[in-house]
């Protein structure tokens, strides 16, 4: 084993990679102010506890660990939003909002080796403070739709979910959170075998039954809400769908309607989504490059009940839909020998937006701009 190679799941980006990556999150970053977020900067390290609150039914495994000098357990930073959290409700624990906050911050995350997944990442996002749905759905929705215009012309597609379409059916059939978080994880991985075993064994009235093993099917253009209605078995079911109508209403007239689907078997965390959940997927790109989702139970864990809803952008995974273009013009000085000084001062009547990169040759008398003869 090389002893000067980068942990699993790590990377190096050098040169053009680097530029690629930082002109990329330059331009999510200026969406994200444009639409009125301010940036906030948390510590590199939290406290685990803080993490264990804000998602409930944490993985232990899933996060880089250590010990303070105080013999409390801290972690890496694993994601933004509990950070955010913990901020609002210290430091904006009297602001009603709606607070706008953004973010870019590299996260730390421990997946296993062949998943496909880095365990550094960059996260590029916002949270809404305080602003309740439908308005505070639709301002993140558009944010999203806007801040992935940088892939240019390339096709991608954005998922809108509820999470509440799932929990409402749970609840009717009277099932306990164990029966909710197995059901949740089969849809997640559309195990339909297995899923209609499980459904079997649950022993549930059988429009429940099939409700949920046809859940996995709803997945598409908007007519699949349609195609769920005719499933839905109650009045909360079918608020469910009527607000997702409504959103692509709105968004179909904001002009989105051709990247626009939605996928009712999308669930998430249970434990920390609590409406509208959405993913973005790029043409070529294996895995998603951005989610968000509503969490309006989560500030209260910290002491401020509040609504809130935001996303966060991938940004490695971004980048491979990302085309760089170099925007600064370069230019490159030689100079002889005890001409260093005469091609500083020469350097220094190009503007701000030319790089200027300075070369000794011993072969030349005084300066040159390469290629030409001065």
């Amino acid at each position: 084993m090389n002893i000067f190679s980068v942990p699993s799941g790590m990377r190096d980006l050098v040169l053009t990679e680097a530029k690629k990556k930082r002109q990329l999150q330059q331009e999510i970053e200026k969406t994200f102010r444009l639409w009125g977020y301010d940036e906030v900067i948390t510590p590199g390290i939290e406290y685990y506890e803080t993490y264990a609150v804000g998602f409930q039914n944490i993985k232990e495994q899933d996060f880089y660990k250590s010990m303070d000098d105080h013999g409390r357990i801290v972690t890496l930073k694993a994601d933004m939003t509990i950070p955010i959290a913990r901020v609002c409700a210290t430091k904006f624990k009297d602001v009603s909002g709606p607070l706008r906050f953004s973010y870019s911050a590299n996260v730390f995350k421990s997946h296993e080796t062949l998943s496909g997944n880095k365990n550094e990442i960059t996260d590029c996002g916002v949270e809404l403070i305080g602003l309740a749905e439908p308005e505070g759905d639709i301002e993140i929705l558009v944010t999203a739709l806007d801040a992935l215009k940088v892939v240019g012309t390339q096709d991608f597609t954005f998922e809108i979910g509820d999470v509440r379409f799932f929990k409402e059916a749970c609840k009717a059939a009277n099932l306990s959170d164990e029966q909710m978080e197995v059901l949740a994880d089969l849809i997640d991985r559309k195990a339909l075998v297995d899923l209609k075993n499980y459904v079997n064994e649950l022993a549930i009235d059988e429009a429940y039954a099939t409700f949920f093993t046809e859940m996995i099917w709803w997945s598409g253009p908007v007519d699949v809400l349609d195609m769920a209605q005719r499933f839905a078995f109650n009045d909360e079911l079918l608020a469910v769908i009527d607000n997702l109508r409504s959103v692509y209403q709105t968004l179909e007239t904001l002009g989105y309607k051709d990247v626009v689907s939605f996928d009712l078997s999308k669930i998430g965390n249970l434990n920390y989504y609590t409406g509208i959940i959405f993913d973005a997927f790029v043409e070529g790109v294996g895995l998603r490059v951005l989610s968000g989702g509503r969490y309006d139970d989560l500030l209260e864990r910290f002491g401020k009940a509040s609504p809130a809803v935001g996303f966060s952008i991938k940004l490695d995974q971004l980048m491979e839909a990302y085309t760089y273009e170099e925007q600064a013009k370069k230019v490159e000085i030689e100079y002889g020998r005890d001409a260093l000084v005469e091609a500083i001062a020469l350097r220094k009547t190009y503007d701000e937006n030319t790089i200027v990169v300075l070369t000794p040759n011993t072969s030349i008398t005084g300066v040159k701009v390469k290629g030409e003869q001065l």
